[in-house]
């Protein structure tokens, strides 16, 4: 008989672990709110942690409600992102480690095409395997995304699922209730409601649990996608798939087969010939293929042109929005964020997060050409930055100086005496 696994779920070694992995993804969060929330988190984790422990060992741990986050993009539908506590990301995350480490749950998720939301997985192995398929031969393809994947995923047929691989009651309780929406804000989201998951239907984008409920319900396609053949495969990462082939008229009949796996799950697929741009069929040349953010060929892999101009942008952005709130520097509105020296560091671990993820391609020059776009951006930003410094030196602000910086102020320190506040 197993160990306990609920037992296992609330040791202090497990949440600490866990609080550690939700600390590493939220400070590096494009959200400023996560970051902060994370931050604050981190001051007296390991008491929070102490309290998360005991209520999951009196059975009384209960999930707040979530935010949900339309996120715009245009000529997109919104994506439905849902924020949860930061309490609650740690038990999710504590929940995760249990059931990922069964040997029960590896043998289902860990199918050799598919490598989102695994552990020992990577784009940079889903990339490797793409390569050697086409350096193999299997030069035709079709690219294609499933339709608003996670709000399809059935929930409860998961649950049903992990109850039969996992025979703790305890655990598959508290994973119900950590795999289920519960929305504070639906007042306020209006028709844009209707984009998010329900209690039976759907997890939530933002959940470390949605991948590997994403990965049981497709464990079916996987297999069926690789079964018997040499001259067809299709490798998948979370939502995203490839199937790869000798010929168009064998990678044309896999993706048939694909959308009709799909449509037996309530889910569908992306077609090449609708427009969306989300699917596309053809030879490999040398101009290659898109996937995963790469464009690939037999040649080179490089990052695509999508993600080349959204890098840029974002830094754009964040470089503008920062010198704007420079005119601010005097005002109660300030925030240390805005300095100097930690929008340099933003901008720095922005660019080392976006580049190490693209360790595995092999074109040095076309990094070269963001930095020269980069260093553009950082220019006016210099430019601002000078003429503030300019003013605060003008007028001997030498505190509004040490603002710009980043240099913290005693003075503007927490203030909580216990005796009488003196001179």
């Amino acid at each position: 008989m197993k160990k306990n696994l609920y037992s296992q779920l609330r040791t202090k070694n497990n949440l600490t672990d866990a609080w550690k992995k939700v600390y590493r993804n939220g400070v590096k969060s494009k959200s400023i709110d996560t970051q902060k929330a994370v931050k604050k988190f981190n001051i007296e984790y390991d008491t929070k942690i102490g309290t998360i422990q005991k209520q999951l060992y009196e059975d009384r741990y209960k999930f707040k409600p979530s935010t949900g986050i339309p996120i715009f993009k245009s000529g997109k539908d919104p994506r439905p992102i849902v924020l949860w506590d930061i309490r609650d990301r740690v038990v999710q995350r504590a929940i995760l480690n249990i059931i990922q480490s069964q040997d029960s749950v590896k043998v289902y998720v860990n199918v050799p095409t598919s490598f989102g939301g695994i552990e020992g997985k990577s784009v940079r192995k889903a990339i490797l395997h793409v390569c050697n398929s086409i350096n193999s031969g299997l030069v035709y393809h079709i690219t294609s995304d499933i339709q608003k994947f996670f709000t399809r995923i059935p929930r409860t047929k998961v649950i049903d699922i992990l109850t039969n691989l996992l025979p703790d009651q305890s655990l598959i309780e508290i994973l119900d209730q950590a795999s289920k929406t519960e929305l504070d804000n639906l007042s306020q989201l209006g028709t844009k409601k209707e984009l998010f998951p329900t209690y039976e239907l759907g997890v939530a984008q933002g959940c470390c649990l949605s991948p590997l409920f994403g990965n049981i319900v497709l464990h079916e396609f996987d297999k069926n996608l690789n079964s018997n053949s040499k001259d067809i495969v299709c490798y998948r990462y979370i939502d995203d798939f490839i199937i790869l082939g000798r010929s168009d008229s064998l990678v044309t009949k896999a993706f048939s087969n694909a959308v009709r796996l799909l449509t037996d799950l309530n889910m569908g697929a992306y077609l090449p010939t609708d427009g969306s741009g989300k699917a596309r069929q053809g030879k490999i040349s040398n101009r290659g293929l898109d996937y995963l953010g790469c464009s690939i060929s037999t040649s080179f892999v490089h990052p695509n042109k999508k993600s080349r101009n959204a890098i840029k942008r974002r830094v754009k952005l964040l470089l503008k929005d920062r010198s704007s709130r420079l005119k601010s520097i005097q005002s109660n509105n300030w925030d240390v964020d805005y300095s100097s020296t930690k929008t340099l560091q933003d901008v720095s671990n922005i660019l080392m997060g976006w580049g190490n993820q693209y360790s595995f391609c092999n074109s040095k020059r076309l990094f070269g050409d963001i930095d020269i776009e980069i260093n553009k951006y950082l220019n006016e930003y210099f430019s601002e930055y000078s003429r503030i410094k300019k003013e605060l030196t003008n007028n001997n602000n030498i505190e509004g100086l040490r603002k710009l910086l980043g240099v913290h102020l005693l003075s503007e320190s927490n203030c909580d005496p216990i005796l009488p506040l003196g001179h």
